[in-house]
């Protein structure tokens, strides 16, 4: 609360009008709308994958029963598979990520990330320690 990274006021900032997630933290490299965004995006790009696709299409095979909660699932989730805003997500994400790693080699970063180029990935700074 000291930093303002905490933007709830009342446990109605939980939750979106439809009843769903909704992030009430930020960091001081994102707003919290640009981590729900991001979790679409990583959605899109975890689940929209053509590895993803094919197991998905063997556990129904194998499993028949699979196929009723795979569609359910399908319904649930497809707001955030195909909404407008992905192409401009992938564009806005993948140029934080760029601006990451530069802030990190040239000793710049806020020291809430790290970016590890050998891992390929971020870490929290507290964790790196």
């Amino acid at each position: 609360m000291k930093e303002g990274l905490i933007t709830a006021k009342t446990w109605d900032d939980w939750l979106t009008p439809e009843g769903l997630h909704n992030t009430v933290v930020g960091t001081h490299d994102l707003t919290p709308k640009e981590i729900v965004d991001f979790c679409n995006y990583a959605r899109r790009e975890y689940y929209l994958r053509p590895a993803y696709m094919v197991m998905k299409l063997r556990n129904i095979i194998k499993h028949p029963s699979e196929l009723r909660r795979t569609i359910k699932a399908f319904f649930n989730f497809r707001k955030y598979l195909f909404n407008g805003n992905n192409k401009q997500n992938k564009e806005l994400f993948d140029k934080k990520i760029e601006s990451f790693k530069i802030d990190n080699k040239n000793g710049n970063g806020n020291g809430s990330m790290q970016y590890d180029e050998n891992e390929t990935n971020f870490h929290n700074a507290e964790l790196k320690n």
